[in-house]
């Protein structure tokens, strides 16, 4: 895994989805918001512009609140371990 230092805030989520395929419909309001926050961001930074302290603010708590919606992996999902124990 390598670190990407000169992505836009908008290509910073298309890499999140492309490394995070859990994410699905049911996410699309935060990433609706985030996609629109990003895009204002850019804005700013290639306006040479100071970032405003809000929306960076705002686009980090939305990150974080989709992190949080990823499912928990099922290590076990065939019940194979059980089954053998019950053997």
């Amino acid at each position: 895994m390598g670190y990407v230092l000169n992505e836009s805030y908008e290509d910073s989520i298309t890499t999140f989805l492309a490394a995070n395929l859990w994410v699905s419909d049911s996410e699309a309001p935060y990433l609706a918001s985030l996609l629109h926050i990003a895009r204002l961001l850019d804005l700013k930074v290639a306006a040479k512009q100071a970032l405003p302290a809000g929306l960076t603010m705002e686009f980090r708590m939305l990150f974080s609140e989709l992190r949080k919606c990823k499912p928990a992996e099922d290590e076990d999902e065939d019940d194979f371990d059980a089954e053998i124990a019950a053997i």
